[in-house]
């Protein structure tokens, strides 16, 4: 605002005028605001040094004005009284400093990638990965977080579920992240490796970067895949136990076990026993480092079968494969425990890189069978591509001929348009009986109900009469899911058929639970009443469809493949894992946001191949390669 001011007093020994000569002057001022008329008065001293110039002292503070105006807090001493060409006149009260202009902001540096090979990389963008991940150890469980600095907190860490560019994800093991940054093993690692996780934040004002943390898992490995058997009851057993890691000087100990049967475990490693009872057997198996004291313990199993090789049952007239003691034994009589992959799509051939996986069998579904494709074609391909190639097919209904789905479907009348399609075209499938299964309806039926009892009763009849004998595969209803179908009607069905050769189905996702969906309690839970029905039964039971997990897809589970197949294993289950090609994009390719086994075409090495491909396909403890024996006789 404008102000003025007057001298209303002086005194010492100068005059109102500036003089040549060194003196202090009293000085009273008063100030007038211009504006409103608000005055103020004060005193100043007026000291004038030399005549080469100096700068005049600064003035001594005011009195505090009669209105609370404090001295030079509040009046400014006159900035403007300077001497001319001589000496500077006096200089006021040095006034408040104005805040000075912040600087800009400088502009943030690119996000370098953490140095050494455990740093991630691909960063881009304003975020920055500030850490690398903790390496893990095989056999236990494991947790790490990750920080990143930039963008606007709070961040969201994801997996990164795109088709791979530059960035690819490689990892046997099974790793989550939450959405807080913390790495963390479902199952703990069973395999060394320098895993490569692909992973993504987000801050709160979307901007994101995706990273590539590589991962090293070390420490003592078993080598062993988890299943040790199948063996004969009543009959020795041994096998022997490999490992890896350390100084290569070994200890071996069974810590704990399951089961009726009494096993042990050499130092050398060596598992053997007797068993008496038919089950199957959990054994935690310790290995020791013995100069550094680091050791490792792992679960490994053992079914206790009947019979190894089998003769068929009474009533059995086929030449294929057939069910006996609850298991099932392909044409030459050996014992064949289902580890597979099913197939969405007849008319994509797989080969050769579903054999490449080991798969020892392939559900795969027809598209349709109202007439346009022919039931000869299907025969064809379940031949060429899998017969051929040493995997049974499992050949599956997924529409009815009205193509109405099977799955979720209810209508008795439905089911039975479904059974004359068979029927009427036996002939197509008589040639290839001896190594095919006949799925009838893929998740046909209700829940806990006769009405699945008997409609399912009624379609063995039929499909027998027409000459089928290979084994039916019948799912359980409610899309798959359950478990009382089987419990409660199982037996009457099995019951029901001349041949004794069905195998039941049950399809482990999301059980129609909300979040946070099934559970691995659940899981185990459904095995069990499985392997008790085994024995009761003695039909054979599987889990025939179960996916990736991370709660994705139309009925989401958090369970792991890893922890299904364990679970399965643990209860004399056979698993075929969905699917191969269950593609989500236009152009009939995948990403990690759905349930396929590769991205594109086939499978030749291992990044063709998903997250759940790798994992289902490669892992050395659980996986397909190395768990699944081929069947013989096709």
């Amino acid at each position: 605002m404008p102000f003025s001011w007057t001298l209303t007093q002086e005194s010492g020994g100068q005059s109102s005028t500036v003089s040549s000569q060194a003196a202090a002057d009293s000085i009273s001022v008063e100030c007038t605001d211009t504006t409103t008329g608000a005055t103020a008065a004060g005193t100043l001293t007026l000291t004038v040094t030399s005549a080469t110039g100096p700068t005049g002292p600064t003035g001594s503070p005011g009195p505090t004005g009669p209105t609370g105006i404090t001295g030079p807090t509040g009046i400014t001493g006159p900035t403007g009284i300077t001497g001319p060409t001589g000496p500077s006149g006096p200089t006021g009260p040095t006034g408040v400093t104005g805040p000075t202009s912040p600087t800009g902001p400088t502009s943030p540096t690119g996000p370098t990638a953490p140095t050494g090979p455990t740093g991630p990389t691909g960063v881009t963008g304003t975020l920055k990965f500030t850490n690398a991940l903790a390496s893990a150890t095989i056999g236990a469980a494991y947790s790490s977080a990750l920080t990143v600095s930039g963008g606007t907190p709070p961040y969201a860490w994801s997996l990164v579920r795109d088709r791979p560019g530059t960035l690819a994800w490689s990892s046997v093991n099974e790793w989550a992240i939450s959405s807080s940054g913390v790495v963390t093993s479902i199952v703990a690692p069973t395999a060394a490796e320098t895993a490569q996780l692909v992973l993504q934040v987000t801050d709160t004002a979307k901007n994101s970067a995706q990273g590539t943390f590589p991962l090293v898992v070390t420490g003592l490995a078993i080598k062993n895949p988890m299943a040790l058997g199948p063996t004969q009851v009543n009959t020795a057993f041994s096998a022997t136990m490999t490992a890896a890691g350390g100084s290569g000087s070994y200890s071996w100990a069974l810590a704990s076990q399951t089961g009726k049967n009494v096993w042990s475990v050499t130092s050398a490693g060596v598992v053997f026993g007797t068993p008496t009872a038919i089950e199957t057997d959990t054994l935690m198996i310790k290995l020791t480092d013995t100069k550094t004291d680091k050791s490792v313990t792992m679960a490994f199993y053992i079914s206790v079968v009947q019979a190894l090789a089998a003769t068929r049952p009474a009533g059995n007239t086929g030449s294929g494969l057939f069910v006996r003691y609850g298991e099932l034994y392909d044409a030459t009589g050996k014992l064949l425990r289902l580890r597979g992959i099913n197939r969405a799509h007849y008319d994509a051939n797989p080969q050769p890189g579903f054999a490449k996986t080991g798969a020892n069998c392939a559900r795969m579904f027809m598209y349709t069978v109202d007439g346009s494709i022919s039931a000869a074609e299907y025969a064809s391909v379940a031949t060429s591509e899998h017969i051929s190639a040493g995997s049974v097919p499992i050949i599956t209904m997924a529409q009815f001929p009205s193509k109405t789905a099977t799955t979720g479907n209810g209508s008795t009348t439905d089911l039975a348009s479904g059974v004359a399609w068979w029927t009427a075209n036996y002939s197509a499938f008589a040639s290839i009986q001896k190594s095919m299964i006949l799925n009838i309806a893929n998740e046909w039926g209700p829940s806990n109900s006769v009405t699945w009892s008997n409609a399912y009763q009624t379609s063995i009849a039929s499909l027998r009469a027409a000459g089928y004998t290979c084994p039916l595969l019948i799912d359980t209803g409610g899309s798959g899911q359950d478990i009382n179908d089987l419990v409660n009607y199982s037996q009457a069905v099995f019951n029901s058929d001349p041949q004794k050769n069905v195998i039941f189905a049950f399809h482990f996702y999301g059980l129609s639970l909300g979040a946070p969906y099934s559970t691995v309690a659940n899981l185990e839970s459904i095995c069990g009443n499985l392997s008790t029905l085994k024995s009761s039964v003695g039909a054979a039971y599987a889990i025939t469809e179960f996916g990736p997990g991370y709660a994705i897809g139309p009925s989401p589970t958090n369970v792991s493949p890893g922890q299904v197949v364990t679970a399965a294993e643990a209860a004399g289950l056979g698993t075929i894992a969905w699917a191969w090609d269950d593609n989500d994009e236009n152009s009939g390719e995948s990403d990690n946001n759905t349930f396929s086994f590769k991205y594109a075409g086939g499978y030749a090495v291992p990044s063709d191949l998903t997250i759940f491909g790798q994992d289902m396909v490669l892992n050395p403890y659980y996986g397909i390669a190395a768990n699944a024996k081929p069947a013989s006789g096709l």
